[in-house]
């Protein structure tokens, strides 16, 4: 189906889960790193042709990206205008190590360089690094309920990424829409990208639980091992219900 001036959407509904294992709690402590999963979404709609694609794109404004702190009763999540990421997410029940003074458990352990949780991208035309704008510079709670939104703009496409937060779950919810307001029809496939480096763990306790990417499809859970990523890139088809970065007790999951 050609999709030509009137405008299309893709909504892409995602929900973040931060979850807790309760096996073999207060053991020591190491790193464990984890390889890189990616959430394809294809269009409900595909196009049929390509046709000239605007050049315009989105300027950054004269000033820093700003963050945008989430403070709940669970967690403090900072998200980033620069790509729209989720860039820290500090547990408050739960300690980096068994100390009086230690900080909350950090489930984000990157520095940006592979990128962050819940990168988008659209084919060529949207990259991880759009710059997005945010409605406001701060996040209040009314009622128990919280969001914000940001906006960006990239050859022809106009992205809106719409969070929003309970104060007592775990959950954030993600929809992003993407509109066409082009002369052409443009073709891509929506992406989401889940990169994750899993808490600091013992390494007692991973020798009985596993760590690594992991997903839930067809009432099935499917672990991938090291193993696998020695062979190459990995590729999953097929409709899954949520894909997650696992480690000894946490995981965060698409």
């Amino acid at each position: 189906m050609v999709i030509s001036r009137t405008f299309f959407k893709i909504i892409l509904s995602f929900i973040i889960l931060i979850g807790y294992q309760s096996l073999f709690v207060g053991f020591g402590h190491t790193e464990i790193l984890v390889d890189v999963s990616t959430i394809e979404v294809q269009p409900a709609t595909p196009a049929a042709s390509t046709q000239a694609v605007s050049s315009e794109t989105m300027k950054r404004p004269e000033r820093n990206a700003r963050n945008m702190i989430v403070d709940t009763d669970l967690y403090t999540a900072t998200f980033s205008e620069d790509g729209g990421v989720l860039t820290s997410f500090v547990l408050k029940k739960y300690k980096e190590v068994n100390e009086a003074d230690s900080p909350g458990m950090q489930i984000v352990r990157l520095d940006g360089t592979q990128g962050y949780p819940l990168g988008f991208s659209w084919g060529s035309i949207v990259p991880t690094t759009t710059f997005y704008t945010s409605d406001s510079a701060s996040v209040e709670f009314r009622d128990n309920k919280a969001g914000f939104v940001m906006k960006g703009h990239e050859q022809g496409l106009e992205i809106e990424r719409t969070y929003s937060f309970s104060k007592d779950s775990y959950l954030l919810n993600l929809v992003i829409q993407v509109k066409n307001v082009s002369p052409g029809v443009l073709i891509g496939a929506a992406s989401l990208h889940q990169f994750g480096s899993p808490a600091v763990e013992d390494s007692l306790a991973k020798r009985f639980l596993f760590s690594g990417p992991a997903y839930y499809a067809d009432e099935l859970k499917v672990e991938i091992g090291g193993k696998e990523f020695a062979k190459g890139p990995l590729t999953v088809t097929g409709q899954a219900d949520w894909t997650a970065c696992e480690c000894n007790y946490f995981m965060n999951a698409v």
